[in-house]
């Protein structure tokens, strides 16, 4: 699957009812054929109902994750650098990674605040994408 391709199922699975954070999972899954389950990604969305860390940037690094994680299932020394890459990225792209800064000042909810975070959730699931097309 085309990095693109993951942006835009990543958005329509958020448009049909997952949060963010599963979203970019679920593309993720779709593309490489991973079994990650959404479940426990449902308190993840909205950044954590709290504002704190962005839903698709912790669903990308729960990718992340599973892509350099060793066999037992603990960081490899690829996890940490490609973790703090995607987060800069984000950053850099959005001016945060906290929910709070980038849904500010919209409507909770609002057809707006869903346009602003599909942006994020294709951008997320993109760049997880480019890395495991390189994996």
């Amino acid at each position: 699957m085309k990095s693109t391709d993951a942006g835009k199922y990543a958005v329509e699975k958020y448009a049909s009812g997952c949060n963010c954070a599963q979203s970019v999972v679920a593309a993720y899954n779709r593309a490489t054929g991973a079994r990650i389950p959404l479940g426990p990604f449902a308190a993840m969305g909205k950044g954590f109902f709290s504002g704190c860390v962005c839903g698709p940037v912790a669903g990308g690094e729960a990718c992340i994750g599973h892509l350099t994680a060793t066999v037992a299932g603990r960081p490899s020394p690829d996890t940490k650098k490609q973790a703090k890459r995607f987060h800069a990225k984000v950053a850099k792209r959005f001016g945060s990674v906290y929910c709070r800064d980038l849904s500010k000042g919209l409507e909770p909810d609002s057809d707006e605040q869903f346009e602003h975070c599909s942006k994020i959730v294709a951008f997320c699931a993109r760049e997880v994408m480019k890395l495991a097309r390189r994996k």
